[in-house]
């Protein structure tokens, strides 16, 4: 058995860990006393959930629908994307929600004169009848301390909450709404809008008057998308500009102990650390933790959503209805996913370099204990021919299934307080739990947000610099 020393130990090589190494490298500039690391993580290879996936027959796949809106606060970051990636390809980010068969954009909430017209009257009459009783402006009040679904009727009415908001957001949680906690939906992570972008009522009525299209991105947005390799060649040409010697891949934290500082690995060696900083599931960490049963305790009042991802490439002709756009998204219950996304519209190296080759990325949200299987493959392309994305004519020639144990980080009522108290109680022995389910703030846990925590907390332990993103 062997046993290392480092100053600061970091646990998971994803954007965060990526991000905590990178910074711990650029401070020699900045201190001669620059501090000893390691990287551990239990997966063989770098970039954790923001990993790409390349099958044989030369189709990439994302570990999810992922799209770059660096915050532009996050000057280190993009200008080390420009570094890390050698060619991008840009597109609009136009994405949709799918509705009784038609495609509307987002967000739907701006665009409700596309619902088919007897719909439309019942939820324009329920913002009509919400407008009435509420004395403030729609959008003006914060519901912090109310369930997402008291949220969801507040500001956009009763009928387009049930028929749209609920069954959507049940979808992407596997939990109801009025178990959700509101307070994730006033950030920014997935687009320039907010998570759920508010809307006036004047503005709505404009767009319905007008039969006007109020889309989530313009004419002139771009967004950026590596060339080659997916998003997971990011965080692969960042580690590769780590030191071997400062990282151990493939191995498994199996045990830490808090007061003597010291991580137990599955290969049987042992780390003595100074501190630890760690992006691993928060409420994995405290299971680990030996010695305080009343923080483990704790890991059973997180709510996790898992995540199915189900990818064909394919070899016909991408139908000119889906061109060009990111991707849709799914409310209705009958459909097993709730997303579906275009990577050979992200850019057009995900897909082998011959003429009429696409591929398609379906993505289903379950509980982790969820007893009944999720959707086979069959079933998910039936779907898909069935909506018309797959055509007669179309043969799928790769197919690719990826299951995340912990898919999103659930907001679940009482989350703030409960992540207040374990973050208070690791901190006192120099635990830093930080990132997408380390810090478990959907709200900041794009990969941009998921960097930055890492170089912030860096800041914080070594200059004294205050956090901002997690904070």
């Amino acid at each position: 058995m062997r046993s290392i020393y480092t100053d600061l130990a970091i646990i998971g090589a994803g954007p965060t860990g990526l991000g905590a190494a990178w910074r711990i490298m650029t401070s020699a500039a900045e201190s001669s006393d620059r501090p000893s690391f390691l990287v551990i993580d239990e997966r063989p290879r770098p970039g954790g959930n923001a990993a790409s996936h390349r099958t044989p027959e030369g189709f990439t796949f994302d570990y999810g629908g992922h799209v770059l809106f660096p915050h532009s606060e996050y000057a280190p970051f993009i200008r080390l994307l420009d570094d890390l990636v050698p060619a991008w390809h840009d597109s609009p980010p136009a994405r949709f929600i799918w509705m009784n068969g038609r495609l509307i954009p987002k967000p739907i909430q701006r665009n409700i004169h596309r619902l088919p017209f007897p719909e439309f009257l019942r939820c324009l009459a329920s913002i009509i009848r919400l407008q009435r009783m509420q004395s403030r402006t729609v959008g003006e009040a914060a519901f912090r301390e109310d369930s997402l679904s008291t949220f969801l009727v507040e500001q956009f009415g009763q009928r387009l909450a049930g028929s749209v908001m609920f069954p959507l957001n049940h979808k992407m949680w596997a939990y109801q709404p009025e178990d959700l906690c509101a307070d994730w939906v006033e950030h920014r992570s997935g687009s320039p809008d907010r998570n759920i972008p508010n809307v006036s009522f004047k503005r709505l009525l404009r767009n319905c008057l007008l039969r006007r299209d109020d889309t989530s991105w313009s004419d002139g947005r771009r967004v950026r998308y590596p060339m080659d390799g997916g998003t997971g060649s990011i965080w692969d040409s960042l580690y590769r500009s780590l030191p071997a010697s400062s990282s151990a891949l493939g191995v498994r934290v199996t045990s830490i102990d808090p007061r003597v500082k010291r991580i137990c690995l599955s290969n049987g060696s042992t780390v003595r650390y100074r501190r630890l900083v760690t992006s691993m599931p928060l409420d994995t960490l405290i299971q680990l933790i030996q010695g305080e049963p009343e923080l483990t305790a704790m890991s059973l009042r997180f709510k996790v959503a898992s995540v199915h991802l189900c990818g064909f490439g394919i070899r016909g002709q991408l139908s000119e209805r889906f061109r060009g756009i990111h991707g849709f998204i799914v409310p209705s219950p009958s459909i097993p996913f709730w997303r579906v996304n275009f990577p050979s519209n992200f850019s057009p190296r995900t897909v082998p370099e011959s003429k009429n080759m696409w591929s398609v990325l379906c993505e289903i949200t379950t509980r982790p204990d969820a007893t009944q299987m999720t959707a086979t493959s069959s079933e998910i392309e039936a779907h898909l021919r069935e909506m018309k994305v797959i055509m007669p004519g179309d043969e799928i020639i790769s197919e690719w299934r990826h299951h995340l144990p912990h898919g999103y980080p659930v907001p679940f009522r009482g989350r703030n307080e409960v992540i207040t108290d374990v973050q208070k109680r690791l901190e006192a022995f120099d635990i830093y739990s930080r990132g997408r389910f380390g810090g478990w703030k959907y709200e900041v846990s794009n990969q941009d947000h998921s960097f930055m925590q890492g170089v912030e907390i860096i800041d914080r332990l070594l200059f004294s610099i205050p956090e901002i993103t997690y904070a």
